[in-house]
């Protein structure tokens, strides 16, 4: 499904930036550099919000949708996958940040 598959590039695009700046976060922070860690920090963090703000969208698109059309069970499927796997993704994030 389309709406689906859009969301999940989208959502990815800000997860994989979250999680270049939770890496850069931990590499700042062993080294001592807490100014620019806590930078790197606050820029996952951005990221973050944006893929929730992602989420919250689609999850309301996805709610309208069921409106005028009915999923089919692959698709209901694929939708079950795509939440399971954006919560897992912002909960490593959030992890990472919080070593």
């Amino acid at each position: 499904m389309k709406i689906i598959s859009n969301m999940l590039d989208c959502f990815q695009d800000e997860v994989d930036g979250a999680m270049d700046y939770a890496e850069k976060y931990i590499e700042y922070r062993a080294r001592g550099d807490m100014s620019r860690a806590n930078k790197y920090k606050e820029m996952a963090h951005d990221e973050l919000k944006h893929a929730g703000y992602i989420r919250d969208m689609h999850l309301q698109d996805i709610e309208e949708l069921g409106k005028v059309y009915t999923l089919t069970e692959a698709e209901e499927e694929m939708w079950a996958r795509a939440h399971k796997h954006i919560n897992e993704q912002m909960a490593l994030v959030k992890h990472l940040l919080s070593m």
